[in-house]
């Protein structure tokens, strides 16, 4: 079957690069991946973050006698739904019996 020394090596050669180029295939795929992940990851905790400090700036807002809990209320439920992030991906909210309280099927 194998009739010249090169066509001995030539095999074992392009099996090893084969199996070679599938793994770093699969390992580029994953490092993409959760790279893609990790960056989805981190723009969803900055649109949280800057949503609690706005929230928290209604909140400052309350403490100073400027607006009153229900005028923060409705502000914050006017701003919030328009925050969209990612063409349509959007923040919402519960309280703690598990209620929605914001959310953008609820415009005002």
């Amino acid at each position: 079957m194998f009739k010249t020394i090169s066509s001995k090596f030539l095999i074992p050669t392009v099996i090893a690069l084969t199996i070679f180029t599938v793994f770093m295939l699969i390992f580029t795929y994953f490092s993409t991946y959760n790279a893609l992940l990790d960056e989805r990851k981190k723009a969803v905790t900055d649109l949280v973050d800057f949503t609690y400090g706005l929230i928290e700036s209604f909140d400052q807002r309350i403490k100073e006698g400027e607006l009153t809990l229900i005028q923060a209320q409705n502000e914050v439920r006017k701003i919030i739904p328009n925050m969209l992030y990612e063409g349509d991906n959007y923040i919402f909210g519960y309280d703690m019996q598990g209620n929605i309280i914001l959310d953008l099927s609820v415009k005002t």
